[in-house]
């Protein structure tokens, strides 16, 4: 899983985490290493992520909150 604790704020800027974990995943680990198919690091940027957080609350499930 990828993520990151860095923000972006209108009034200071951020930190460049906030911006460029997932761009540089993407250029280094699908594009110039070759080591993840694009899928897959999607998958790790935000799939996992949402996996956790209906595990840690079965309420953010997608049949809870479906249309």
């Amino acid at each position: 899983m990828v993520g990151s604790n860095g923000s972006i704020n209108e009034e200071w800027g951020g930190h460049p985490r906030g911006a460029g974990t997932y761009a540089r995943l993407i250029r280094q680990y699908v594009r110039e290493w070759r080591n993840l198919t694009l899928l897959k690091a999607m998958t790790k940027t935000s799939y996992l992520a949402a996996l956790q957080l209906e595990q840690a609350s079965p309420s953010f499930g997608a049949k809870a909150g479906s249309m």
